[in-house]
């Protein structure tokens, strides 16, 4: 979802091919994901965030992944009933105060929208975020 913000639009499946750490059997390993990025012509870094604020997006800051710990049920509205790790992109704030959030595990047809509980999803983020954009250095 990040890529294509930038341009580089590839199918969910190739892309997430690149992403699978095969010795653990995970899609979500950081280091996989920016070696992903990288192979695209893009960078990754994984960034530690203080606040939950630093998250959202705004004109001077790119979009980037949010792994964090989801636990399912009605209140949290995660479409995946429990899993130690899972990338989200967090797209801004309702007027609820819910963050809004693309993720690849929805089943809607909406974009694969989920409107995340402020409370709930900063229970579950780790703190860290894996930014991926054309970044020299």
């Amino acid at each position: 979802m990040v890529m294509a913000w930038h341009g580089v639009v590839r199918p969910t499946a190739e892309v997430a091919v690149r992403c699978l750490d095969g010795r653990h059997g995970i899609f979500g390993n950081w280091v996989q994901a920016c070696m992903a990025a990288a192979s695209y012509g893009l960078a990754g870094r994984v960034v530690a965030m203080a606040r939950l604020r630093d998250l959202l997006p705004s004109s001077t800051r790119q979009p980037a992944h949010r792994l964090h710990r989801l636990r399912g049920g009605p209140a949290s509205r995660a479409p995946l009933p429990r899993t130690d790790g899972h990338l989200v992109v967090v797209r801004g704030v309702t007027p609820r105060g819910e963050l809004s959030c693309c993720d690849p595990a929805a089943s809607d047809a909406a974009g694969g929208l989920v409107d995340y509980p402020a409370e709930a999803f900063a229970r579950a983020w780790k703190g860290v975020a894996i930014a991926v954009g054309p970044w020299t250095r």
